[in-house]
């Protein structure tokens, strides 16, 4: 136990709280990515945010926890405690009193460094199982977000078993695998070992007998801290233990032991096979975080040039996006279609350099003016320089023949929901249409309004009321079979932001408004050939933003890439395992004909 005790002139407020930070913090400017902190009140408190009493002096007591739900957070060094008042709630955080140093010791692992390394203790029979390059996969499941303290259920898993548990299923974790949000190697080992022990997981997810094989990249929380990228103190040794959980063997480049020298980045691609043998789905993992620049200034300091891979993951990725396939699903921990969010200064931005610069201009190249608007939150358009290079790869991979139809499916947001983007022609490349599936929440959701001009909405393809459920619209919908429009909570979040993020991202500070805003292109009635989607089907259910494929409120969801390769049929799903209308949307694309290549002229208009 660390315990700390407080003396405070005035009443600090029913909020107040002491976090841990190195002892070089800077006091005036303390990050968000720092997870060791308690209020000064009781633990009583912890439940409903409700202080019994507010002291002017006490003790608090940082540990870990007695059900063993947590390890010891601390790595060696030197530390300070810092208090922060109740008034402030968003980082940088500023100290209204600052403690002495103190030194964390008694590591054997820790030779005196940040990034301790951990032993090899063995892995339990819960291993996963890693795909088999080559093998004849028609299906993909994927989500994100994973609390298995929180899951009280089994139904997911459940589900997931009845539906891809097949020899010709993969499932592919798109990042928050754990929450860990530390430097602590240990730390991490621990929170891996417990979302890949819990009951749930271990009866029926895929390290259940037989095994489905596993892949996928990572997120911030399981990487490092919350937003961040290539500031990270212990990127090496987050990978490894990455390695460790996924049960990477030693011929890959992502493990630390591979022949050639370890790669820096856990991205990843596997080639799967058609029923005939032939190159079939290309399933390509990219990561997000390794390498990428800060893109607010509250994560770091601004680059001169922002990038979200790195040049070496971009000369791999335009490799990959050169073999040819069927099918290519590209895995990001963030959305990737979301156009820039504009309702912000633009200058927030790392990324933005000036009016009418590289920033405004890669917007300009993907047709996306002032008009468009996408989600607060994380995603590749935050740097839109970065977005606009990776849509034009796909774009000329497509029109070299080397794939059908591209799919990226993402993570991290909490909701799921289905998107769809004109790549705009240029010279030597016609136009071309992709799809995005984002499948995030175990268990978690998000249930509210959020931007996105590239949402996917049936209505563009004369697909009006066309849901996949029987009988009378559910209490709570209106008659278009959509869920009515629920706002976002207003004022700062209940807790210090590093509580909440252990569950959910903190609440927007204003409403957000119903999408497409009013200066966004409008619906068509009628379908616009030449079209690649053969069917719409929906729920309505458990959505937000007036928009049928924006799942928002269900108890969980996860995604799913589906081929029918006798019917040359691709086929994207959101499931929602816990609600009585288990798939909540469906879309059928024909990957047979001219069509599913083909230019998509006004799909938005």
């Amino acid at each position: 136990d660390i315990v700390l005790a407080f003396a405070h002139p005035d009443n600090p407020g029913s909020d107040a709280w002491i976090g841990l930070w190195p002892a070089d913090s800077d006091p005036g400017a303390l990050p968000q990515d720092r997870p060791y902190w308690n209020y000064i009140c009781s633990d009583d408190q912890d439940s409903g945010y409700v202080c019994p009493s507010h002291p002017t002096a006490g003790s608090v007591t940082l540990n870990s926890d007695a059900a063993g739900s947590e390890a010891w957070p601390l790595t060696c060094g030197l530390w300070r405690a810092y208090l922060i008042e109740s008034e402030t709630s968003d980082a940088p955080y500023v100290a209204v009193a600052v403690s002495e140093a103190f030194t964390v010791g008694g590591y054997t692992t820790c030779e005196g460094q940040v990034c301790n390394a951990v032993p090899e203790d063995g892995l339990s029979s819960s291993a996963h199982l890693v795909p088999t390059e080559g093998a004849t996969i028609s299906k993909i499941a994927f989500s994100s977000c994973y609390v298995p303290n929180v899951q009280n259920d089994p139904a997911l898993w459940q589900h997931v078993r009845t539906n891809f548990g097949s020899s010709h299923s993969v499932w592919n974790w798109l990042g928050d695998n754990m929450y860990e949000d530390s430097e602590n190697s240990q730390q991490k080992r621990f929170a891996y070992y417990q979302a890949r022990t819990h009951p749930y997981y271990v009866n029926y997810g895929p390290v259940a007998e037989p095994k489905i094989p596993v892949t996928g990249t990572w997120d911030d929380h399981d990487y490092a801290f919350n937003d961040a990228g290539d500031n990270y103190a212990c990127r090496q040794a987050s990978q490894n233990e990455f390695v460790y959980h996924f049960n990477i063997p030693e011929s890959d480049p992502r493990h630390p032991a591979y022949a050639g020298g370890q790669q820096a980045g856990v991205y990843s691609s596997n080639m799967f096979t058609t029923d005939t043998s032939a190159p079939g789905i290309h399933l390509i993992n990219l990561d997000a975080r390794y390498h990428r620049s800060p893109t607010f200034s509250v994560h770091g300091r601004c680059e001169r040039t922002s990038t979200m891979l790195g040049e070496t993951q971009w000369t791999w990725l335009e490799s990959e996006l050169s073999r040819p396939s069927e099918i290519k699903v590209i895995g990001s921990g963030v959305q990737v279609l979301p156009p820039t969010h504009r309702q912000r200064s633009l200058s927030d931005y790392c990324a933005y350099d000036k009016s009418g610069g590289t920033f405004d201009t890669a917007n300009a190249e993907m047709g996306e003016g002032e008009g468009f608007d996408g989600s607060q939150w994380e995603s590749w358009a935050e740097i839109p320089q970065e977005r606009t290079r990776l849509l034009k790869l796909v774009q000329e991979s497509i029109n070299a023949g080397n794939a059908k139809q591209i799919v990226f499916i993402s993570g991290d947001s909490h909701w799921a929901e289905m998107m769809a983007k004109e790549i705009p022609a240029r010279s030597g490349q016609p136009a071309v249409t992709v799809y995005e599936v984002t499948g995030s929440g175990i268990d978690q959701k998000w249930p509210f309004n959020i931007l996105n001009s590239n949402r996917l909405r049936p209505e563009n393809y004369g697909y009006r009321n066309r849901r996949n459920l029987k009988g009378q619209i559910p209490k709570g919908q209106n008659r278009k079979g959509r869920k009515d429009p629920v706002q976002a909570p207003q004022g700062k979040s209940a807790s210090p932001g590093m509580r909440q993020r252990k569950l959910q991202k903190p609440a927007p500070k204003t409403p957000m408004p119903t999408v497409p805003p009013a200066d966004a292109p409008t619906s068509s009635p009628t379908p616009i050939p030449p079209s690649p989607i053969k069917s719409i089907t929906y729920s309505g259910m458990n959505t937000c933003s007036g928009d049928s494929l924006h799942i928002c409120s269900a108890k969980a969801n996860y995604g799913g890439i589906e081929v029918d390769w006798g019917s040359n049929e691709l086929h994207l799903v959101i499931y929602t395992p816990f609600q009585t209308v288990q798939e909540a949307a469906r879309v059928i694309i024909d990957i047979g004909s001219a069509a599913s290549t083909a230019s998509h002229e006004n799909i938005f208009e």
